[in-house]
């Protein structure tokens, strides 16, 4: 397992988004884990603090009952 940067991990995540669209905070999890990467913090977190730093948008989806997570 390869603990990541967090710029290559808003890397990561910025492109995984751009080419799967609308993911939730476990499907992003499970796309690194594949990749045998880690984020940082837990993935959640580096997912919040992109949202709060406007690099990725996000929002409760009561749908999915979790996090979605997508590009600007």
């Amino acid at each position: 397992m390869r603990l990541l940067t967090k710029p290559e991990a808003e890397d990561f995540i910025i492109k995984l988004l751009r080419e799967e669209g609308r993911l939730t905070t476990r499907q992003v999890e499970q796309r690194a884990l594949s990749k045998k990467y880690r984020c940082p913090d837990s993935t959640s977190r580096t997912l919040n603090s992109m949202r709060l730093e406007g690099k990725i948008k996000g929002s409760f989806s009561l749908k999915e009952k979790a996090w979605s997570w997508w590009i600007v």
